[in-house]
């Protein structure tokens, strides 16, 4: 049991620190704010993963029964998290060129 003590504290301790910093600084607005928000729902559905992923030897017929298989649940919502967190937080997102195409007078296709 200390491990998933261990792992919970540490969400939870990220967390408050998230808070901690946001209450200092004031509210987030756009990028920054949406950020926060999915890591913070990103983070639930990943503790909901692990938790469905400890019955998956239990639900799936004996081919499937494999390590790699039990943490694709998991691993499926990190990466998505990572992937959107980057996507989220990058300077220049798709749609600024986008906008800044269409400002200049190009065509997206040419960009």
């Amino acid at each position: 049991m200390a491990i998933p003590a261990f792992i919970f504290t540490t969400i939870g301790l990220l967390g408050s620190a998230g808070d901690l910093r946001v209450l200092r600084s004031g509210p987030l607005a756009g990028g920054p704010r949406l950020a926060r928000h999915l890591w913070r729902m990103s983070a639930a559905l990943a503790i909901a993963s692990l938790s469905f992923s400890v019955r998956l030897p239990r639900l799936l017929p004996a081919p499937l029964r494999h390590p790699i298989v039990y943490a694709m649940p998991t691993l499926l919502v990190l990466a998505t998290m990572c992937y959107w967190l980057w996507r989220v937080r990058s300077k220049r997102s798709s749609r600024s060129i986008v906008v800044t195409a269409r400002a200049t007078g190009l065509t997206p296709e040419a960009v």
